[in-house]
């Protein structure tokens, strides 16, 4: 009996993949079918609950607008996380599902359940699964930036994330992926950033290699620059580049004395972004999911095979993501070259000359290829 339903749940959800966008019209049937399906307390879970995820991940990404019942099942998921971790990497696609299709209702629903999720996770699974969450916790602080950035504070995340990037006890990967998301907060409100890093420095214990730096700050400059080229997707080095060109509009000279660092990493970035420019089919690649993701950063596949048509949906609403996104439209010549004029102006010619100065001269002719003044 269990097992017949086992396969039911996999012919549903082969006919909600079939029907597309029109699964709206048995959305309640589709909601019911996943409330009894994904509980693990339910005496049948052993039998139904990798069936009922992947159903309700189907529905999440075929169907055109998120209902009550859809929003209502979510906790179901995150108690399948508190239970144990097998199930962690389709919980995560059914979590940035439910991001990309209803941010807004997800903030204001289940905020708490968000923050429970990722607590569980992180510094508790392996690299593939933290870089799958990492992922995730991209997706949330780009579809709500402000209130994202709020939530994972106000939750102890930020916190968390921050002590496992200084802590050297993660693979150079993890750590660079951990740094590109502090990273995407400084870009896009570096004063708030600051605030942010200066408020969390006396709970983050540095290991005794970084110790001597002067600050939080400049640790979390110098490993990215160590780490930046550990991230294979462009859009994330470029993310790390606009982060650290905010960082010199400053009089703090621990910064500008790694200045040398900062303007190394810009330059390589906008040699990227040049090539990139020649190789649009490449940057296509780029711009694909996180499910994608995964197995180039860490060459494990998803084990979940989507149908085109089932992918569509989804598609739209990442791709909407990615045009409303600010960091991605800005230009970083411009980007970079108003920075640097900032901090001239804080600092005053001859200094911000001086600092220049350090950097190394073709590196410098370089970017003033890149940025001209004029």
């Amino acid at each position: 009996e269990h097992l017949l339903k086992g396969a039911v749940l996999v012919t549903i959800t082969r006919l909600v993949q079939a029907v597309g966008a029109e699964v709206a019209s048995i959305e309640g049937f589709i909601t019911g079918v996943i409330q009894f399906s994904a509980d693990v307390t339910a005496e049948h879970e052993l039998y139904t609950l990798i069936d009922g995820l992947d159903l309700l991940l189907a529905t999440l990404r075929n169907i055109g607008a998120a209902t009550v019942g859809l929003l209502q099942v979510f906790p179901n998921v995150v108690a399948v996380v508190q239970r144990d971790f097998e199930h962690m990497q389709v919980c995560m696609h059914i979590t940035e599902s439910y991001l990309l299709l209803a941010p807004g209702e997800m903030y204001a629903m289940h905020s708490g359940p968000l923050a429970t999720l990722f607590m569980l996770i992180l510094g508790n699974v392996k690299d593939a699964g933290t870089l799958i969450a990492l992922e995730v916790l991209e997706t949330m602080i780009t579809v709500r930036p402000v209130e994202g950035r709020d939530l994972l504070d106000q939750s102890g995340i930020l916190l968390k994330i921050l002590t496992m990037a200084v802590s050297g006890e993660e693979g150079s990967l993890v750590t660079a992926s951990l740094l590109s998301l502090f990273a995407r907060i400084c870009a896009y409100d570096a004063p708030a950033f600051l605030a942010l890093l200066l408020r969390l420095s006396p709970s983050v214990a540095c290991p005794p290699s970084l110790q001597d730096s002067p600050s939080l700050l400049c640790v979390f400059i110098d490993l990215c620059v160590d780490k930046v080229d550990q991230l294979m997707l462009p859009k994330k080095r470029r993310t790390v580049a606009m982060a650290l060109a905010s960082l010199l509009a400053t009089q703090d000279g621990h910064v500008l004395q790694r200045a040398p660092g900062i303007v190394n990493v810009i330059v390589e970035v906008l040699h990227q972004e040049n090539k990139d420019a020649l190789l649009p089919a490449q940057a296509e690649a780029a711009a694909q999911g996180f499910g994608d993701l995964l197995s180039r950063e860490t060459g494990q596949f998803d084990c979940t095979v989507l149908e085109p048509q089932e992918q569509e949906l989804q598609t739209v609403r990442r791709r909407q993501l990615e045009e409303a996104d600010p960091l991605q439209h800005a230009v970083l010549p411009p980007f970079v070259r108003e920075r640097l004029q900032q901090c001239a102006a804080l600092n005053g010619q001859p200094l911000y000359e001086q600092m220049m100065g350090a950097v190394d001269p073709d590196i410098l002719a370089q970017l003033n290829r890149f940025c001209p003044s004029s």
